[in-house]
């Protein structure tokens, strides 16, 4: 989506910085989360173990503070 800066005030133009900043984040994450998975199993050679976009979702939902992270992740993407 195009962003019409010269329809946007200062606050509006900044804060849309901050939104897509934060969502490339948390696609970061989510990629981050998926190449550990791929790279844990090149490591142990058992294919039955890789996971992709859903399984990586689902072990940060697990996690201490899953809830927060999966809410981050869900409003970058």
């Amino acid at each position: 989506c195009d962003l019409k800066k010269n329809e946007m005030n200062k606050k509006e133009w900044k804060w849309s910085g901050y939104i897509g900043t934060l969502g490339m984040a948390a696609r970061g994450i989510v990629f981050m989360i998926i190449a550990f998975f791929l790279i844990r199993t090149a490591v142990l050679a058992d294919p039955d173990e890789t996971r992709g976009l859903d399984g990586a979702l689902l072990e940060l939902a697990s996690q201490p503070f899953g809830p927060v992270l999966l809410a981050i992740v869900a409003i970058g993407f």
